[in-house]
């Protein structure tokens, strides 16, 4: 969402967006090849989300749980992920799925290698779900310059 003071509506329309189409990420172009073990779900926790999946499922809600398709962008990360990564489980051969780690969350909001984050995970995550994704708020922020500040658009 983007709100433009109406004088500068006035004088120099309504917010145009920057164009987003193309070829959509697949949450495999962020994975890291190897992950250490404390990503993987225990037994207890996966058979739990399965059972939950099965009653939901039974009760006609939808809120299920199941792996992520590694060949279409990721769901959305929330702030309560790092609890017990159901939004965005990685399946794992002969393994329980995993959680994304850390730094392959960082990928998938754009974030820089070098970006600062908590050392411990539980304040990571909650700082990373429901983030945006920083090559986005960059493109509509440049936008946001172009059409309503930059000299041309000055009279």
């Amino acid at each position: 969402m983007v709100c433009v003071w109406q004088d500068l509506v006035d004088t120099h329309g309504d917010f145009d967006f920057p164009d987003f189409s193309g070829e959509a990420l697949a949450l495999r172009t962020v994975l890291d090849k190897s992950v250490d073990e404390m990503y993987t779900i225990s037994d207890k926790l996966w058979l739990g989300h399965q059972n939950r999946s099965k009653r939901n499922s039974e009760r006609g809600t939808c809120f299920t749980t199941k792996t992520a398709d590694l060949e279409r962008p990721s769901n959305t990360i929330v702030a309560r992920y790092g609890k017990d990564g159901k939004e965005c489980l990685i399946p794992q051969k002969n393994k329980n799925p995993r959680m994304l780690s850390i730094e392959e969350c960082k990928r998938l909001f754009g974030l820089p290698e070098n970006f600062q984050l908590p050392a411990k995970r539980t304040p990571a995550y909650k700082l990373l779900g429901n983030s945006v994704v920083l090559p986005v708020v960059v493109k509509i922020s440049k936008a946001i310059v172009s059409q309503y500040l930059s000299p041309s658009s000055i009279h």
